[in-house]
């Protein structure tokens, strides 16, 4: 990251989809790769999703 000029501005952290340690809110982006497809079954998918529209900032209009 330090070549792309987005060290200072982007921070990577992975946690547990299902019980991830963040605030309601904390982050602008989320990038999740093959992984809700292996979630099983459908409530635990479903709490993933969940999990990660709590972390995610609320677009403010």
């Amino acid at each position: 990251m330090e070549n792309s000029n987005l060290a200072d501005k982007v921070k990577l952290k992975t946690a547990n989809i299902l019980n991830m340690p963040f605030n309601d809110n904390e982050f602008d982006l989320i990038v999740s790769s093959l992984v809700l497809h292996n979630i099983k079954p459908f409530e635990k998918r479903k709490a993933a999703l969940v999990n990660i529209a709590r972390v995610q900032k609320q677009k403010v209009s």
